[in-house]
């Protein structure tokens, strides 16, 4: 019915890896804890500081450090771990440690989708998708808590065909508000 052929680049698995470390429901509810566990940590290191050293040129020095630090920390998080996958990605690249494939070709027919890439061919039924993220750099089928398709811009001729596609899928997954399996991306629920 529909066939995808397309390349997945590094790109797109960092678009990937960033949106599901920091767009995704569970990457913010991540985020959010990383920033309240760092602030407390912060906020202990300044009372121990104050502990150790009272209200004394001792104090002021590495508190305010500490304080610098954290409100950096607070409002650069999400740079930082993005720059951190980044650089996760390259050395996976560099080492050969990459294994998925970049080739991939995706068909969507009536009552099932087969992905074609050079290692493998996979047939499978579209009640196994579990969720669907649409995103500005990509489309993400979630199965298993550790499989995701990617999907990027770039496999599509136009917006008119990226929408008849996500059309379809949804119909085909029973994608409905209320079944919880519709991912938020860019504040818009797909």
């Amino acid at each position: 019915m529909y066939e995808l052929k397309y390349i997945i680049d590094e790109q797109d698995r960092f678009d990937f890896l960033a949106f599901n470390g920091t767009e995704s429901p569970q990457g913010k509810k991540n985020m959010k804890n990383f920033r309240i566990r760092n602030g407390l940590l912060y906020a202990v290191l300044i009372f121990c500081l104050y502990w150790l050293y009272g209200l004394t040129i001792k104090f002021y020095i590495p508190g305010i450090c500490v304080l610098v630090f954290a409100v950096y920390n607070l409002f650069f998080t999400k740079r930082i771990f993005l720059r951190s996958i980044r650089k996760q990605l390259e050395r996976q690249i560099q080492s050969g440690n990459l294994t998925a494939s970049k080739e991939c070709i995706i068909r969507f027919e009536d009552d099932y989708y087969l992905l074609k890439t050079r290692f493998d061919e996979c047939k499978c039924l579209y009640a196994g998708i579990q969720a669907i993220a649409v995103t500005n750099n990509g489309i993400y089928l979630y199965f298993d808590g550790s499989i995701v398709y990617i999907i990027p811009m770039s496999a599509f001729d136009n917006e008119e065909e990226k929408q008849r596609i996500i059309a379809f899928i949804k119909e085909k997954v029973n994608l409905t508000p209320a079944s919880g399996r519709d991912i938020e991306a860019n504040g818009v629920k797909e």
